[in-house]
């Protein structure tokens, strides 16, 4: 597996996770990633069954303490395939089996994710980022953000201000609205030539820079990390620690 295939579907593999988090049944989405990269490394369709062997195959050349004996706090690779495997079929007709279901798939989608990852051998901070990230903009209202951060569970949301990239946190919203209730329609350019928010310059870094650097600037200047062309003002992507782990 090259490079692009191994970081392709470590993003679908994100995805996939993302929304099984937000759905405590969500697990299928995870499923069909799996088998799509199962199909892909045996070279022909078949089933979770027939597509282990060649998974766990890449999981302990790459990343071999997954599949070492289980502990009292990890389950090993091939154990959480089987249980994976096993549950499928229960698991589209019983509530509290599923919500388990989702659990495990979610924690066989991390040590592939990290499998994939060291496949890609990554250094650069772009094959990390969440691309096209959501940003506020200047005229909309307070109330407007507020929803959008809540939907997505953005602790920040960036925008662009005064020629410069900046970033709005969750505490920044909490605190305008439980101080000025009756204000959630002013727009951002209100509540900041009011000082009634203060918004933060980003730590914008270009698609290039090594991981490592990212930390340590990051580590003085605060999170999140926002990467863009070095040429132009448009924002690539979007890096937090979460994306890090």
């Amino acid at each position: 597996m090259d490079k692009e295939v191994a970081l392709q579907f470590r993003d679908e593999f994100r995805k996939a996770r993302d929304s099984a988090l937000k759905d405590a049944e969500g697990y299928q989405q995870i499923l069909f990633v799996l088998e799509r990269m199962g199909s892909y490394l045996l070279k022909k369709t078949g089933d979770l069954g027939k597509y282990q062997c060649c998974i766990s195959k890449l999981v302990k050349e790459k990343c071999p303490p997954f599949v070492e004996p289980s502990d009292d706090c990890h389950i090993n690779f091939n154990r959480l395939y089987d249980m994976v495997r096993k549950g499928r079929n229960d698991a589209l007709h019983q509530g509290a089996v599923a919500r388990m279901m989702t659990s495990h798939s979610v924690q066989l989608s991390m040590m592939l994710e990290d499998t994939l990852m060291a496949i890609a051998k990554s250094e650069k901070i772009c094959e990390y980022m969440v691309k096209h990230p959501v940003c506020a903009y200047e005229w909309q209202p307070i109330s407007f953000i507020r929803q959008i951060m809540l939907e997505n569970s953005f602790s920040h949301i960036p925008f662009f201000w005064q020629g410069k990239w900046h970033v709005i946190s969750d505490l920044d919203v909490a605190k305008f609205r439980h101080e000025e209730k009756k204000k959630l329609a002013s727009t951002l350019t209100c509540c900041i030539e009011s000082e009634k928010i203060t918004p933060r310059k980003a730590t914008v870094v270009s698609s290039d820079k090594p991981v490592c650097d990212v930390l340590k600037c990051a580590g003085d200047q605060g999170w999140p990390v926002l990467v863009k062309r070095s040429d132009c003002k448009e924002l690539l992507g979007i890096v937090t620690p979460y994306d890090l782990m």
